[in-house]
């Protein structure tokens, strides 16, 4: 199966996408040994290519000092796969939990299972470690990727696709080339996961973020709000361009425990009861009881 999946690759995202589902149901969740496997493979297959990622890199900046790939990009990769292999055991391993009184007869655990074909958008700053680290850490939770980089960094791009080739078969691992609009056409495939990292500065800014499950507002003119939890991370105009003043009328955002668009209200600053407090202390349109000592009336200041 994974031989013919090479030799004849589907054309399309969302081919490819029908590919790796099919496969994950059909082998189920890999084994401990698989997944150490795959991690290994693809640490020793990185380390041999040192060189052509370094100069692909550098190709794809213009110029890109060998020494920051070879720290920001291949050591931090190489120490997340590390990470992953030494903990899998552990990451696997099931977890009990209580059961009620009247049913201690039995027993309780949580078993981790992965989610099936995870996506991956990666931005073009640092095009490995910013796409190989999402991907690694799906690898080990036992899922399927399909991995869509910038189209900003070409020849990184397509050594990533040699190195990803040469390790896992295209029903396990997919590189999706493409400009934006084939970023927006993958980001709108029903992945189990999808996993975006950089900016939005176009209209498809919403279909990014609600893949990454957090909450979307749209005003009556067009604009959006973005949070995430009780956090706004972005506002944007009905063009899409990223804008930086705040929106009016400003909704507060959705409760953290909830996402049926329940709000919280927003606490009164103590800035806005220090001017009542003063007030009624000194009465209304009293004077303190002593003005402030100017700075240079201190004693021992010249």
């Amino acid at each position: 199966m994974n031989a013919i999946a090479n030799a004849h690759p589907p054309e399309s995202p969302a081919d490819l996408l029908a590919l790796q589902r099919a496969a994950f149901r059909r082998d189920g969740a890999p084994s401990l040994a698989d997944r150490r496997s795959d991690l290994s493979r693809l640490r020793a297959t990185l380390i041999a290519n040192r060189s052509k990622i370094e100069t692909a890199i550098n190709a794809d900046f213009g110029h890109r000092s060998r020494h920051e790939t070879s720290i920001m990009e291949l050591a931090g990769l190489i120490g997340g796969i590390d990470y992953l292999h030494s903990r899998l055991p552990r990451m696997m391993r099931p977890e009990k939990r209580h059961v009620a009184i009247h049913m201690r007869a039995g027993s309780a655990r949580v078993e981790y299972q992965p989610l099936g074909v995870v996506g991956v958008m990666a931005p073009w700053n640092y095009p490995v470690v910013l796409a190989l680290m999402p991907l690694v850490t799906a690898i080990a939770a036992g899922n399927r990727v399909m991995l869509k980089p910038s189209e900003f960094t070409p020849k990184i791009n397509a050594v990533l696709e040699e190195i990803l080739g040469t390790v896992f078969p295209i029903d396990q691992v997919a590189v999706v080339n493409g400009d934006a609009s084939v970023g927006a056409t993958f980001s709108a495939l029903p992945f189990d996961h999808l996993i975006f990292t950089g900016s939005t500065p176009d209209s498809r800014v919403r279909h990014h973020y609600v893949r990454a499950a957090v909450k979307v507002r749209q005003y009556p003119d067009g604009r959006l709000a973005i949070f995430h939890g009780p956090r706004r991370i972005g506002r944007y105009d009905a063009q899409g361009r990223e804008i930086g003043e705040p929106i009016a009328p400003m909704l507060p955002p959705c409760s953290t425990p909830s996402r049926r668009g329940l709000e919280t209200p927003r606490p009164t600053p103590p800035s806005a009861r220090r001017p009542a407090l003063t007030a009624s202390r000194h009465g209304a349109g009293a004077a303190p009881d002593r003005a402030p000592t100017p700075i240079s009336a201190e004693p021992g200041l010249p």
